[in-house]
């Protein structure tokens, strides 16, 4: 790699570690704002009454958010990452982080499967809950 590309190359790696931080900060922050407000939901809050339907929808919006944001940092990993891919294999490098091992690590599953998962979940328990606000009995 020359020069140019090497500091190519560390510029894409900052953004890409930057939006992998960015999204587990979210997730951190999404986590513990569902995790309260489930636990208002279910502890201080009559079942049937306006701010329990009021509080699960406002958990399924915000289930939406982080479903959103989580799918919109992805794509950007994702774009920095086959960049780093572009640059690497114009050199042909024998060390390629990014080139065809990576893509075999992936095969697996992700952590982006399982932080959909996550989402996934939360947005279950708030429409159940929300479907149970309905019948006030």
């Amino acid at each position: 790699m020359d020069t140019e590309q090497q500091a190519a190359f560390s510029n894409l790696t900052f953004f890409r570690h930057y939006d992998i931080n960015l999204r587990w900060s979210i997730t951190q922050l999404f986590f513990v704002m569902h995790s309260a407000i489930l636990s208002l939901v279910v502890t201080q809050f009559r079942r049937g009454s306006l701010e329990y339907a009021a509080a699960c929808l406002a958990g399924l919006c915000l289930g939406w958010l982080w479903l959103r944001m989580t799918a919109r940092i992805s794509q950007w990993i994702e774009h920095w990452t086959e960049r780093m891919r572009t640059i690497e294999s114009s050199n042909s490098a024998e060390n390629q982080i990014f080139g065809a091992e990576l893509m075999r690590m992936r095969r697996g599953s992700r952590t982006i499967s399982i932080l959909n998962l996550l989402i996934a979940g939360f947005m279950t328990v708030w429409t159940i809950l929300f479907i149970a606000s309905l019948d006030p009995r």
